[in-house]
């Protein structure tokens, strides 16, 4: 799981990951349209929400 804590005018995002292998991660500047998850990193993300 990903949560976006930035949004860039152009669109892409910095993210802080999590559940994977004990770590969290910070992503800067992502392109959603062709960001990618996974242990492999072969999984398209297919979903974001915005908090309620």
């Amino acid at each position: 799981m990903s949560i976006v804590v930035k949004v860039y005018p152009n669109g892409n995002i910095d993210t802080v990951d999590g559940n994977s292998s004990n770590k969290v991660n910070y992503k800067r500047n992502l392109d959603p349209r062709t960001a990618v998850a996974g242990e492999n990193g072969n999984q398209h993300i297919w979903g974001y929400r915005k908090p309620a």
